[in-house]
């Protein structure tokens, strides 16, 4: 399979916005009201952990022209 450049930054794109969205609901994670369901802040960090590795990776990945 080929990737592209432009395929690699979507998705840099998506892994960052995702990292972003779980950094902003890390504060709000550990109060809940009993009817709330939030994610539990482990999940939370493993989102973001997962994240922020797949940013870093991204970029060495082999393209074609």
């Amino acid at each position: 399979m080929q990737i592209s450049g432009y395929q690699i930054r979507e998705a840099i794109k998506r892994w960052e916005l995702r990292r972003s969205t779980s950094d902003s609901q890390w504060q709000d994670s550990f109060f809940k009201f009993k009817d709330e369901n939030k994610i539990h802040p482990e999940e939370l960090m493993q989102v973001y952990l997962k994240a922020d590795e797949s940013v870093a990776k991204l970029p060495v990945l082999p393209i074609t022209l």
